[in-house]
């Protein structure tokens, strides 16, 4: 595990390398980045960004009231952090 300050250093599987805060209330994609590795658009009429994975499972990051787009994770198997 890597740590640098109260941050540390982790990998998503299939994204790569992600800094991670255990306090944080949120974790942040770059979409240059997610857009490397998976298909992905804005889509205006849905206010969203959609992401396709190669097996073909969409996600939408939908806009909040104050504009940052999100994902909704409740009720989803999610997404394992392996800490370094």
């Amino acid at each position: 595990m890597l740590e640098r300050g109260s941050n540390l250093v982790g990998e998503v599987k299939g994204y790569g390398t992600v800094w991670y805060d255990p306090m944080g209330i949120a974790n942040i994609l770059s979409f240059k980045r997610v857009s490397e590795k998976y298909v992905a658009a804005y889509d205006q009429t849905q206010r969203a960004f959609v992401v396709r994975k190669l097996d073909g499972k969409e996600f939408l990051f939908v806009e909040s009231p104050k504009g940052l787009h999100n994902l909704d994770t409740e009720g989803d198997s999610g997404t394992m952090l392996l800490i370094q």
